[in-house]
Formats: C-alpha cells, structure tokens, sequence
C-alpha cells in the first residue's frame, strides 16, 4: 500500500487538493516527512497502518460534501481505488 499512498497523494495534488507531500502527510496525522519516508521504504511488504488508509477514506469522504460533482466523482475514484489496493493488500497479507 506504501506505493499506493503517493499515487494517492498525486491524485489529490492533481485535484488541488493538497498542497505538498508535507501537506498530505499532515493531513494523513502524520508527521510533515511521512510520505517521504513511506516512499523510501515502499516494497512489496510494506502496509500503510489500516489506520492511516482509514483516516484519508475518512477525509476525502468529508471533502465529497463541498466538492462541485465532477471533482466529487474524482474522489469517489481515489476512494475506489484505496479500497481496491487494501483488498488486494489484505488477500496479500493471508498467504
């Protein structure tokens, strides 16, 4: 999921959503380098903690409400697309 969380953070930048990888990590309730150092130690192994993918769904869930619809169903897609990567994640993690 670690390689799944900055396609993520790409998709609300190209959004305008946020404004930086510190911005985004901050957001996420992380420390401003998070992202940074979930890029360094992204492998196939790496889990982003169930909490943080949570806290993002949860967020972008809350953004929905303001958004014109057309970036509405935007987020919708980021959304369905973290929902994608943590099932295949969590199919993953049972072998």
């Amino acid at each position: 999921m670690g390689f799944h969380l900055t396609e993520i953070y790409s998709a609300l930048s190209d959004l305008g959503l946020v404004r930086s990888k510190r911005h985004f990590s901050r957001m996420l309730g992380h420390h401003w380098s998070y992202l940074r150092d979930v890029e360094q130690r992204a492998d196939e192994t790496f889990r982003v903690p169930p909490m943080t993918v949570e806290r993002v769904r949860t967020h972008l869930h809350e953004l929905i409400e303001f958004m014109p619809k057309k970036h509405a169903a935007e987020i919708e897609q980021v959304i369905a697309r973290i929902d994608q990567h943590s099932a295949v994640a969590d199919v993953l993690a049972r072998r």
